[in-house]
């Protein structure tokens, strides 16, 4: 038995991925740790039976401890597409390469998919980034004409990882222009982009 460097989930238990360069053991943990990838709250733990946590692959009313969800419904979440040079620390999602398939969470207006200079895609354009689609791109049904051209931005999660776990939105204008410097809490509203964001700490 074998567990993903995430530690909570066998890799056998997770979705087929596009990988990109590099290690693929790294680009798993991108995936799963990214912030538009809500999987976590949808999908319950698949451990190893000597995990020293497989407990908490069940809820346990005794200690309170425990997967209890799904905390999302599988049916308001989307795969969605985001650039990879956002993690939790921050960062800009248009940079880096493609993280396919997160599983994410719209709100918002439907704003267009863009490339990673920020230009909006094409419906075939290759590498856009906030595109949304219904069937997973390493599926054998996936066709590039099926795209979405204009979808609401995912909902981003930064968890414990990144300091404060936190939300965020993007904002009307669809841009995301990080966290204040001098407040986790706070968007960095002197960003291009970051006026209209929302931050919300939810510890």
């Amino acid at each position: 038995c074998s567990d993903t460097s995430a530690g909570l989930w066998l890799r056998s238990a997770l979705p087929t991925l596009m990988i990109g360069s590099g290690d693929v053991e790294a680009w798993r943990g991108r995936w799963f740790e990214h912030p538009a990838n809500l999987f976590v709250l949808a999908t319950a733990p698949v451990l190893c039976a000597n995990h020293p946590l497989a407990r908490l692959q069940r809820w346990d009313a005794a200690s309170a401890r425990g997967w209890r969800g799904p905390y999302l419904r599988a049916e308001v979440l989307g795969k969605v597409d985001v650039g990879d040079g956002l993690s939790q620390t921050g960062g800009n999602p248009l940079a880096g390469e493609l993280q396919q398939d997160l599983l994410g969470l719209p709100a918002g207006g439907a704003l267009p998919a863009l490339d990673a200079a920020g230009q909006p895609c094409t419906r075939t354009q290759t590498g856009c980034r906030w595109r949304w689609h219904t069937v997973a791109s390493t599926a054998s049904g996936y066709s590039a004409a099926d795209h979405e051209l204009r979808h609401p931005r995912p909902l981003l999660y930064f968890g414990p990882a990144s300091g404060r776990v936190r939300v965020t939105w993007v904002g009307s204008d669809g841009r995301w222009g990080g966290f204040a410097n001098n407040n986790p809490c706070e968007p960095d509203v002197s960003a291009e982009g970051g006026a209209d964001d929302l931050v919300i700490c939810l510890d």
